[in-house]
């Protein structure tokens, strides 16, 4: 078959226009960015060295240990706590302040941590809380004994559960607990007023009658 005097057919596939600045710029910002991370891995690692780290270093296993640290840190409250009460009950009067002094705890921390451990004695329960930290449980020890027996054991006190503690600011939780405490107050004070105006009524007939 002759293709004698016949055009030839345009190309489908146009040469692309390529922006050569544009593809410059790209590969300098990548091998920018690789020379940043590099730098950073560098960093990290001589950092890790020079703080006697040996562990992982990927910042979610970091993330991950620190997390399980500090629950750690905060159990040991009550370890402390449970400790001082035991040499507390032991020491003669003015004994013990001089121990904590010994021990370079003020007195005003030692009785927060017997608190705490009173409130929470539980190992069990005492675990499960540890995780909120340190600044909770002290606010958590300001509720009363069976109000604190039942949230250890996962029960809504005063309008908290655990699992909303642990998202609560410490001033926030703080905040709630005296609400309630404020609330309960100002409703005992009511009651012992209607009582007061009662008797005090009462008395009035009994005056009158005579």
């Amino acid at each position: 078959m002759t293709t004698r005097g016949r055009k030839p057919l345009p190309s489908v596939i146009g040469t692309p226009n390529i922006d050569e600045a544009l593809v410059r710029a790209d590969m300098a910002d990548a091998d920018a960015l690789q020379g940043v991370t590099a730098a950073t891995e560098r960093d990290t690692q001589a950092l890790a060295k020079q703080l006697g780290y040996e562990g992982p270093l990927a910042p979610d296993l970091l993330e991950e240990g620190a997390r399980e640290s500090l629950t750690r840190i905060n159990f040991e409250i009550f370890s402390v706590g449970a400790r001082l009460l035991l040499i507390k009950a032991q020491c003669a009067h003015g004994e013990f302040l001089e121990r904590i002094e010994r021990l370079g705890v003020e007195r005003t921390m030692a009785a927060r941590l017997m608190q705490a451990t009173r409130k929470f004695p539980n190992v069990a329960t005492s675990q499960h809380l540890a995780a909120l930290g340190k600044s909770k449980i002290f606010e958590l020890a300001m509720l009363d004994d069976e109000e604190a027996e039942a949230f250890a054991n996962g029960e809504e006190v005063r309008g908290l559960v655990i699992d909303e503690v642990a998202t609560l600011s410490v001033s926030a939780l703080r905040a709630r607990i005296r609400q309630v405490e404020a609330d309960r107050d100002l409703e005992i004070a009511k009651a012992h007023s209607r009582v007061s105006g009662e008797l005090a009524a009462k008395d009035r007939l009994i005056a009158d009658g005579k």
